[in-house]
C-alpha cells in the first residue's frame, strides 16, 4: 500500500502546529515565573499596587522590561486596560545589566505569548516606543494611574511627569520606582525630578514613599 506523504501532512500538520503553539505559550508562562534578576522583583511594589494604585480603570507602565510586574498588576489590580510601554529592541538588542536572558526581542516575545488572552480581550495594549512619544498620543485625563520605571534619568523623568500631569485624571495617581535620596546614586535623578515637580505643582502631594517606591496625587480640594 503506497503511502501518500502529502495527505499525511495535510491531515496531521494542523494538529502539530496547534500543539507547538500551545507549547510555546506554556513555555512563555514558565519563563515569566522563573525570572528573578534585578529589576523584576515585586518586593515593595506589592504594597504600592495593593494599597495605593486603584483597582480597575486604565493604567500605564512606563518601562516594562521582562514583564513580571505587568503580570502582577493584571492579577492584583485587574485594570480595565493596561498600557505597556517600552522601546525594547528600539533601545538596544540586549540589556547589558540583565541577568540570564538579556535579549530584548525574546523578552518581548515571551510577554506577548504569556499575555495573549489579555491582549486579545483588549485588556492589554503594547506600545513599542519611548515613553514620551506614547504619552503624547493619549488624550488628556485618559489615565487613572501611571507607573514610571523607564530610564530613571532626571531629564526623562522630569519630562514624563510634565506629560502625566495632563494625561492622568485629577483624582489619579502618578507613581514610580527608584526613589534615591543619595545624590551620588545613579538613579538620584528620579528623586530630584519628583521633588521639583512637587515644588512647581503645589496642588500635588507625596502620598506614598517606602523604599524605592513613591506616589503623588492632587490634594483634595485643590485645582
Amino acid at each position: 500500500m503506497a503511502v501518500n506523504l502529502h495527505q499525511i501532512k495535510q491531515r496531521f500538520y494542523p494538529y502539530l502546529q496547534a500543539g507547538l503553539s500551545s507549547a510555546m505559550s506554556s513555555l512563555a508562562q514558565l519563563r515569566m515565573k522563573v525570572i528573578t534578576d534585578s529589576g523584576t522583583s515585586i518586593g515593595l511594589r506589592r504594597k504600592l499596587f495593593e494599597k495605593v494604585i486603584p483597582k480597575g480603570g486604565v493604567g500605564v507602565e512606563l518601562g516594562v522590561y521582562k514583564g513580571t510586574l505587568s503580570k502582577y498588576i493584571l492579577s492584583a489590580n485587574q485594570p480595565q486596560c493596561l498600557h505597556l510601554v517600552d522601546p525594547w529592541w528600539k533601545y538596544k538588542s540586549d540589556w547589558h545589566w540583565a541577568i540570564g536572558d538579556t535579549s530584548t526581542v525574546r523578552s518581548f516575545a515571551s510577554i506577548v505569548l504569556s499575555l495573549q488572552q489579555e491582549i486579545s480581550a483588549g485588556k492589554v495594549e503594547i506600545h513599542i516606543n519611548g515613553s514620551k512619544e506614547v504619552l503624547k498620543s493619549f488624550d488628556n485625563g485618559y489615565l487613572d494611574w501611571a507607573y514610571v520605571d523607564s530610564t530613571h534619568a532626571y531629564e526623562q523623568t522630569k519630562d514624563e511627569l510634565a506629560l502625566l500631569k495632563d494625561k492622568v485624571k485629577p483624582s489619579g495617581i502618578i507613581a514610580g520606582d527608584d526613589w534615591q535620596k543619595d545624590p551620588s546614586h545613579r538613579h538620584h535623578g528620579v528623586y530630584r525630578a519628583v521633588n521639583e515637580f512637587l515644588a512647581c505643582e503645589p496642588t500635588y502631594q507625596l502620598i506614598f514613599q517606602e523604599g524605592t517606591q513613591w506616589a503623588v496625587t492632587k490634594s483634595e480640594g485643590k485645582n
